[in-house]
């Protein structure tokens, strides 16, 4: 083969990889159409959403909105990265969205999810979701959580923190599947800390990971930090711990005050 030829391929490759970069970007602009803008406040309750896919399209997913009695956050983590991973987070999101408009109570819509998920997916791609009513006047929250990591209750009175473990199985993984609720008792000036794995799953050159305990000691330290600001913190204390701007998986946060 000569050079000319070999640059004629060259040339060709560049141009298919810059191609594939390009359909790459717009998909990522489409999948963040998908989701919440970041920062929202809903009756006095402060919201903030961070979202950083590993690759130009991710996996996880957020949502928030609310109605009059209450305010509604989700937080979920589709398994596999890149395209795969963002193509079945979005069909997960769209489910989501047309499901919870509908249902009773939060195990329902995870048992609904459950079944449109393996209706509309491939065997084998399953979904781990954590999914928060939260009523404004008596502040309970009603959640079901759908083998997710805990999510997080930092109270700022006495700076302690409670965890809200799973209560179900993840979505998608089998037919059968029962979900249940749960409720919490959520309290003035507490602040709610969502997060998927690539949190505590974050690692540094030594392969360690951020882990469980040091996430908690980040919240301890930073828990009355504006929601902006605690995320914008723990981001670059994940980097910091990394050492690299990189991440080695998706990393989705979402953090709210109760007034």
């Amino acid at each position: 083969m000569n050079s000319r030829s070999l640059q004629r391929k060259s040339l060709k490759l560049e141009q298919w990889n810059e191609k594939i970069e390009q359909q790459l970007h717009t998909a990522r602009l489409l999948q963040a159409k998908l989701l919440p803008p970041p920062t929202h406040v809903f009756r006095d309750i402060e919201i903030h959403a961070t979202y950083l896919p590993m690759e130009e399209v991710g996996g996880d997913f957020y949502d928030f909105h609310f109605d009059e009695e209450k305010l509604v956050v989700f937080i979920a983590d589709v398994s596999g990265h890149g395209i795969p991973g963002a193509f079945n987070a979005t069909i997960g999101k769209i489910l989501y969205r047309h499901i919870s408009v509908t249902c009773e109570k939060p195990s329902m819509v995870m048992q609904e999810l459950n079944s449109q998920l393996l209706e509309y997916t491939i065997q084998g791609n399953f979904m781990t979701a954590f999914l928060g009513w939260i009523y404004f006047e008596s502040k309970t929250m009603l959640y079901s959580n759908a083998g997710h990591l805990p999510l997080y209750v930092c109270r700022n009175d006495d700076g302690s923190i409670h965890e809200l473990p799973v209560n179900g199985p993840s979505v998608g993984w089998h037919r059968d599947t029962t979900y249940n609720d749960s409720t919490f008792q959520l309290k003035s000036n507490d602040r709610l800390i969502l997060h998927t794995d690539g949190i505590v799953e974050c690692f540094n050159e030594k392969r360690e990971w951020y882990g469980s305990e040091r996430f908690e000691q980040f919240i301890r330290g930073h828990c009355e930090q504006p929601v902006d600001c605690f995320s914008r913190d723990l981001v670059e204390s994940l980097r910091h711990f990394s050492g690299s701007t990189a991440f080695n998986d998706d990393i989705t946060l979402v953090v709210a005050d109760i007034p």
